[in-house]
């Protein structure tokens, strides 16, 4: 697939502006998945926000931006400028040193060149255009490792993001090349860069690799002075220096965190990962959700659950942050799914039995396992229909499908080659429970399995 890209205005240079340090804490990043990184990067001055105390996390970074604030971290000392580096890069502009300084280290390249009115020419640079990944991907790879080729042909930039997913600093698979960074993604990359770069860290496996492994497992999470109760399977064989996948068991809508552990089966199926079964929230009636009402697609209550519980775990446990996955039956699949989109760019993978999804833009792609029977008249198969569909749009896979295993529930994979997400599609027969009773909606025999061996198989 080709790159279209367009010009829009500077955006304001407070984003990459470096500040003194103040209290961290932006007023419109709580359902941000990277709010963290973003506080971290503001109290060391590398980043700030807007003067009315935002950071405008989903807008957009044109190349002057990413550039400035990626060559900033390596070093605060501004360069030396003293003739035009890019026909539209100006001496006396507040980029032009941190540009002419990537050039002439082979960071960065120009688009075809301008003439000049002395009969010379120089290439562009493009400033207000916004960066793609591909873009970004190359310039982490090219700072990390200058003896890089790229290749000819639409897919150039497959060495570098081969090269940084190879190095453990940024999965191939939770991005699309040619989709435009956001504010959030760059605070994460360049996070990234940085504890590869002066903490010597690899990002791929989580804080908690190399540290003592916690006296007890957690069974809390607080969310804004609220304890919310989790349960966490740690494997029999845990090692501190060994990093395992993580799976987050969701559960439905009628069943309480410990009656799907009991069916979902995940601890047996796969002894070597660590398990989380989150609990919801409780109604007056009994039952449980995941939301508030009048929660938008973006703003799900308990996205932050989520992201509050990773962070913790990942303090805890040694955990292969390329290998983040989500699961759950009906209301709690419908939540997985709406992870796999809202955040695409974390979750490896998403497993959902009998469930919908948001169907909104999403902030990266994942893979999906969707398993839903014709017949379910508590999530009407249109509705499993809508959040495939979401997945299929966002990793680029085509409609047409191939039969694929397990054949007992019915399932096809579309073709995904290009990001390397595939989704699976389970229109199951299976009508009756484990009494024999009919019901649609249940958890078909086999479905555990399925799910286990999806995830188990992605690279």
């Amino acid at each position: 697939m080709k790159f279209v890209f367009c010009s829009l205005g500077i955006l304001p240079l407070i984003f990459f502006t470096p500040a003194p340090s103040m209290a961290a804490g932006f007023s419109d990043t709580t359902f941000s998945a990277y709010r963290s990184t973003i506080d971290v990067l503001q109290r060391e001055g590398v980043l700030t926000g807007y003067s009315d105390g935002t950071f405008k996390p989903n807008a957009s970074v044109n190349r002057a931006e990413f550039i400035a604030i990626v060559m900033r971290s390596i070093s605060t000392t501004v360069p030396i400028v003293t003739s035009a580096c890019f026909a539209d890069v100006p001496v006396d502009s507040w980029y032009a040193p941190w540009v002419c300084s990537a050039k002439r280290r082979g960071i960065i390249q120009g688009y075809p060149t301008r003439e000049l009115t002395r009969g010379e020419s120089l290439e562009l640079f493009k400033p207000e255009q916004e960066v793609r990944f591909a873009e970004a991907v190359k310039i982490i790879a090219r700072l990390l490792d200058e003896s890089l080729v790229e290749t000819s042909g639409e897919n150039w930039y497959q060495v570098y993001t081969q090269y940084l997913h190879d190095e453990g600093v940024l999965s191939e698979y939770s991005y699309i090349p040619w989709h435009i960074v956001n504010r959030e993604r760059s605070a994460d990359i360049l996070h990234r860069f940085r504890e590869l770069q002066n903490n010597k860290r690899i990002p791929r496996y989580s804080v908690g690799c190399g540290e003592d492994a916690p006296a007890s497992v957690p069974s809390s999470v607080t969310i804004s002075g609220t304890a919310r109760a989790i349960t966490v399977r740690v494997p029999a064989r845990y090692r501190t220096t060994t990093p395992v996948p993580l799976v987050f068991a969701f559960h439905g809508r009628t069943n309480s965190a410990q009656t799907v552990r009991s069916y979902y089966n995940f601890d047996r199926l796969w002894p070597e990962a660590i398990i989380v079964y989150p609990e919801g929230v409780q109604t007056d009636s009994g039952t449980y959700n995941w939301s508030n009402s009048g929660d938008t697609s973006s703003t799900l209550r308990d996205y932050v659950l989520f992201d509050e519980t990773l962070r913790l775990l990942e303090q805890k446990y040694c955990i292969d942050t390329y290998h983040i996955y989500a699961a759950g039956h009906s209301l709690g699949g419908w939540f997985s799914n709406s992870l796999g989109c809202k955040r695409g760019d974390i979750v490896r993978a998403t497993a959902s039995v009998g469930s919908s999804g948001v169907s909104a833009a999403c902030n990266g792609p994942s893979a999906a396992l969707l398993i839903h029977n014709p017949d379910d008249n508590l999530a009407p198969i249109a509705s499993g229909e809508v959040a495939r569909n979401v997945r299929l749009e966002t990793n680029s896979c085509s409609y047409a499908f191939t039969p694929t295993e397990p054949r007992s529930l019915l399932c096809s994979q579309s073709t995904c080659d290009v990001t390397g997400n595939p989704v699976v599609w389970c229109p199951h027969t299976q009508d009756t429970d484990y009494r024999g009773d009919y019901y649609p909606h249940n958890w078909p025999v086999g479905a555990s399995a399925a799910i286990v061996t999806f995830f188990k198989n992605l690279p």
